[in-house]
């Protein structure tokens, strides 16, 4: 069964309403609680996209508990707190300002993450969980370490408030050593060779035993040719092809 909701309604289900069936569900949601009422209410789905819209002011608190969930697609444009449980995901995708995004299972049948920061500065962060953007980013990237295919855009690049908030911070591996040990692909999407990139590209250098291409996107074409040769100076645990475009 599959549903895609494109009306502009709002949904208010009871709590034991379901879809017994439903395998596939895509969806924009505004800021209210229908989204967190539907969900237990599909206990066999498999495929989730949900973008969410119109935040107010201060975090939102979201639950994804789908022990059958395989593919999960999240495009966010507001504060939040997102806890999810999907032990059995296989693909991720995730678009948005990154906030608070938990996963309480290790994902450890992952095999494809997409991850696109847009970043939104958010001063109460920082003094409220103790994480900067860039060690925010760097923490997702710990969650998905056990995925073969991994591509990351951290986006926005500066802060007017505080420069150091951006940096992509490596703050230690979550197993100890064998982080990333499954990485066959990995591409960095928006690359300038800033300190904190380049420190992040050799962790994954270093971490990626099985490593087999690592795609670097850069702004400036006309300096592909000079990235390429300062990255492959680079030492690393594999004998993967670095391309830069």
């Amino acid at each position: 069964m599959y549903v895609n909701i494109i009306f502009d309604i709002v949904l208010d289900p009871p709590s034991k309403f379901q879809f017994p069936n439903l395998s596939q569900y895509r969806t924009v949601y505004k800021y209210d609680n229908s989204f967190s009422n539907l969900i237990p209410g599909c206990p066999v789905l498999e495929d989730l996209t949900v973008a969410l819209r119109e935040g107010l002011d201060g975090a939102t608190n979201y639950d994804i508990n789908v022990p059958t969930l395989k593919r999960l697609d999240i495009d966010l444009e507001l504060d939040y707190k997102f806890e999810i449980y999907a032990p059995a995901l296989h693909y991720f995708r995730f678009f948005g300002d990154l906030g608070n995004l938990v996963f309480l299972e290790k994902l450890t049948n992952l095999v494809e993450a997409h991850v696109y920061i847009d970043y939104i500065y958010a001063p109460h962060w920082v003094p409220e969980n103790g994480l900067r953007y860039g060690a925010r980013v760097f923490k997702l990237v710990r969650e998905l370490n056990c995925s073969k295919f991994l591509s990351l855009n951290p986006g926005q690049k500066e802060s007017d408030d505080d420069e150091k908030c951006n940096r992509l911070c490596c703050i230690g591996s979550p197993d100890g050593s064998g982080c990333l040990s499954l990485l066959t692909d990995f591409s960095f999407d928006g690359y300038e060779e800033l300190e904190d990139e380049v420190e992040f590209v050799k962790y994954v250098l270093n971490e990626a035993r099985l490593l087999n291409t690592m795609t670097i996107k850069i702004e400036a074409k006309h300096l592909k040719r000079s990235v390429l040769q300062r990255l492959s100076m680079f030492p690393r645990q594999s004998t993967c092809q670095i391309n830069v475009e």
